[in-house]
This record gives structure tokens, sequence and C-alpha cells, in this order.
């Protein structure tokens, strides 16, 4: 995400001069929801060190004081996963909205795109599990969760999306794994952006 955010910064302040004044907004939309996901995968990634800390347990305790840690840390971990879910569907959402702002989508753009940002792009874990999440919530799922082999993952839908062709289940990748492909796929088309206008600035000198 480090590489997106400085990306988004640098193509913010070349393109902001040749943005009409209509497009002004959206720019600086598509910076703060850039802003946004960062902000909440840090959130998330901080709950994930407090759950792996709740759930390691310290050697010779009693039986009543090992029950006492078991609840209170129960509780504990019951809120930071409450949160995570709020934020996981936090992050899809603010993404999913960078991708549509990216791509022109909407009657308010007319047509028009952000400077030099005339090819699309749809990275396929965002907008999967946004359409399955958010979207359509009820059709394959009902949530989402942590998967004991590959918590790593981060939160995952329960129910994949779906089957293929082949009847094979088609499995979510998980929270990171899809923030991570967001991000880079997004990260390249800045960069393409941004080298053409540096070149064509430098080409006006």
């Amino acid at each position: 995400m480090r590489d997106l955010v400085h990306a988004m910064a640098h193509y913010y302040g070349l393109a902001k001069p040749l943005c009409t004044e209509d497009l002004k907004p959206w720019l600086a939309e598509l910076h703060r929801r850039v802003d946004q996901c960062d902000r909440v995968l840090r959130m998330i990634h901080t709950n994930e060190k407090c759950t792996g800390i709740l759930v390691e347990f310290p050697g010779d305790l009693a039986d009543g004081e090992m029950m006492k840690i078991l609840k209170d840390r129960t509780e504990n971990l019951f809120i930071f996963q409450s949160i995570n879910h709020l934020l996981t569907e936090t992050f899809y959402w603010n993404a999913h909205k960078a991708i549509d702002i990216t791509n022109g989508k909407g009657k308010s753009f007319r047509g028009r795109k952000l400077p030099q940002l005339s090819s699309s792009f749809r990275p396929g874990g965002v907008a999967n599990v946004r359409n399955h999440l958010i979207e359509h919530p009820f059709e394959l799922n009902l949530g989402y969760g942590y998967h004991e082999k590959d918590w790593w993952c981060g939160p995952r839908l329960n129910g994949g999306f779906g089957r293929d062709a082949q009847n094979n289940e088609i499995k979510d990748p998980g929270l990171f794994m899809n923030a991570n492909e967001w991000a880079c796929e997004l990260t390249k088309k800045l960069q393409r952006a941004i080298d053409v206008l540096q070149a064509n600035d430098t080409a006006q000198i």
C-alpha cells in the first residue's frame, strides 16, 4: 500500500491543474478513498496482532485463573473480530469506489475520465467480494470469517464465489491477497499516467 499512497499523491499533484472544475472533486475523492483504504488496512493489521496475543496463554495457571483469562480474552477477541468485520466491509466499499472513479464510471463523468486514466481496470478479488458481500450478500454467502490453515490471508467469504463450469468451488483468496492485487494494479495504472504527464511537461519546456 505504501507504493500506492505515494503514487496517488504524486498523480494528484500532476493531475489537479489539468482537471476541469467539475472533475477536481472526483480527483480529490479518489485520493481520499485510497487514503482510507490504507488506514483501514493498517487498523486491521493492528487488530490482527491483538487477536494473536489474545489466543496465547501463559503456562502454570490454576483452573480458576485460566477460566477468568479465557472469559476476558474471549470477550475481547469477539470485539476485535467484530471491528475487523466492519473494517473489512469498509475497505471493500472504498476500494470499489476508487475503481469506479478511476474508470470514470457514473453519470457525473459524462464519458470523461481523469487525466491519462483512459484504460479501465477491474481487480477481480475486490470486485467479486464487493459484489457478493455488499451488493448481493445472500446469494452465495452468509458473511465471512477466518480459516485456521490460512488465517494470514485475512477475512474470507465463507461461501466463496460459487462454482465454476467444472463444479469446482471458487474460493475467496482473502482480504490481504485481494487488497494487494488491487493496490498493485492501481499503482501501475497511476504510474503509467504519471509517466505520460511528466513526459508532456518535459516536452513543453
